[in-house]
């Protein structure tokens, strides 16, 4: 090779290796100020970022405050807005779960319902109430549910018209008159009636936004028993016969109170009169005036009661009144003891036996295969081997058992029947009560049955 030749390649090859160095410097350069930008752009993204957050920032109270609103609009969380009262939370309608006060003396609680609805499920709803001297119910809706196949039919129109401004003094639970229920969930809308009512309930007796006369007779009951008998429950009767026949010269009974306590002795509770002029006497709940003066019957009564009102409430237990009812020469003449070999039939068992000075038995027995598995308890009178009458002493998870109580069919059932068979109710049952007209079917015939094989002149199966 000439030495020309040698000198263009050498210079050519010089040539390309500084053009590949100036590449590979203009390359770093070029990374470099990729980075830079793409460091610069994350930079300035980041604090807008900060910018806007602050800006836009939602704290949880205000999420809270803003969720609320979509069911009563006015609400703000009020600072004294109070714990929920664990131990009173549970109604006769369902629970309480929880509950906030708006700035404005309005409320919203969280309740569920009892197991009331379709296949025995429950709705859980959120229940606005307005402040004031009438509160109402504000707006309501739909948290969640528990087997509630249709509540789709439910939309945002029904929930934001049924109920809407009802008095929590009024509500009523089943089909509540005016709410326009028909949205063809039958189930569930009893649901939501009994959620709603339990709100309700619990605005009445545990946050005492509105008195009735029956919570205001209930408070002054429970103020004078004292805490000696905390824990006890008390259900007003509202029997308007009973009422009236416990009256003294011109004092009218207002209220007529059974008070419950697990392991402890029954309570009846007398109210006579309302508000200055009440007067109270409290009673253990025996059987007769003889049993109950034995037992100290008085256990409490108002300052300077009349000594008549006294002698009223321990002359005629409710007891009594039930079963006279059915069998007017209803007398006690004490307690019979339960034979054991024929106190537990297939679907029932026998409680107690009460006997009667004209030779008729009361059978105190419990039915099996109510509504959610429960049971009702009925007392079965029986006289010349048949029955004269019977009435419902207790239940458990019966939601519609003051349909068969107060309807005046159920209480021609059984009637003159003859106890040495057994009975079958049929066709003529309260419509919507199957389930506890079967649980009371089964108490008629373990109280039958029991009869039956120990009556004199009886004889077994």
């Amino acid at each position: 090779m000439s030495k020309e030749v040698k000198n263009d390649v050498v210079e050519t090859n010089e040539k390309t290796a500084s053009a590949e160095k100036a590449m590979k410097k203009g390359t770093v350069i070029q990374a470099v100020k990729a980075i830079a930008v793409l460091v610069i752009i994350c930079l300035v993204c980041g604090i807008l970022l900060a910018l806007c957050n602050d800006l836009l920032y939602v704290s949880d109270d205000v999420k809270f405050d803003r969720a609320m609103q979509k069911i009563y609009p006015n609400f703000k969380k009020a600072d004294d807005s109070p714990a929920l009262d664990t131990a009173n939370a549970k109604t006769p309608y369902g629970e309480v779960l929880d509950l906030v006060k708006s700035s404005d003396g309005a409320y919203i609680l969280t309740a569920k319902s009892s197991n009331i609805g379709f296949s025995n499920g429950t709705v859980t709803v959120y229940v606005a109430v307005s402040g004031g001297e009438n509160p109402t119910v504000a707006g309501w809706s739909i948290k969640e549910n528990v087997g509630q196949s249709f509540i789709g039919n439910i939309s945002e129109k029904h929930q934001k018209t049924w109920f809407i401004g009802q008095s929590i003094t009024v509500v009523n639970p089943e089909n509540p008159e005016g709410s326009g229920l028909g949205s063809g969930a039958t189930h569930t809308e009893n649901a939501i009636g009994y959620a709603i009512n339990a709100a309700a309930y619990y605005c009445i007796n545990v946050l005492k936004l509105v008195s009735t006369p029956e919570s205001e007779a209930k408070d002054a009951l429970v103020a004078l028993l004292g805490t000696e008998y905390d824990g006890y429950g008390f259900v007003a009767v509202n029997d308007a016969e009973y009422l009236e026949a416990c009256k003294v010269g011109d004092k009218e009974l207002s209220f007529y109170f059974e008070g419950t306590k697990a392991d402890s002795d029954p309570l009846a509770a007398y109210v006579y009169g309302e508000d200055d002029a009440r007067q109270i006497v409290v009673v253990k709940d025996g059987i007769t005036h003889a049993e109950r003066l034995e037992e100290a019957a008085v256990v409490k009564k108002s300052e300077g009661i009349d000594e008549e009102l006294v002698a009223k409430a321990q002359s005629r237990s409710y007891f009594e009144y039930q079963i006279q009812k059915s069998h007017a020469g209803f007398e006690f003449a004490g307690m019979g003891e339960v034979n054991e070999e024929f106190a537990t039939a297939e679907k029932g068992t026998v409680n107690k036996i009460y006997l009667s000075t004209d030779g008729a038995i009361i059978v105190e027995a419990t039915g099996n295969g109510g509504f959610m598995n429960g049971t009702v308890t009925i007392n079965v009178i029986i006289a010349d081997r048949e029955i004269k009458g019977w009435s419902i002493v207790s239940n458990t998870e019966q939601s519609y058992i003051s349909n068969i109580i107060n309807s005046t069919q159920a209480s021609t059932w059984y009637v003159g029947s003859s106890i040495d068979g057994a009975l079958e109710l049929g066709d003529n049952k309260v419509t919507g009560t199957t389930m506890s007209s079967t649980a009371i079917n089964n108490a008629v015939n373990t109280a039958c049955y029991y009869a039956r094989n120990t009556l004199p002149q009886g004889g077994a199966e």
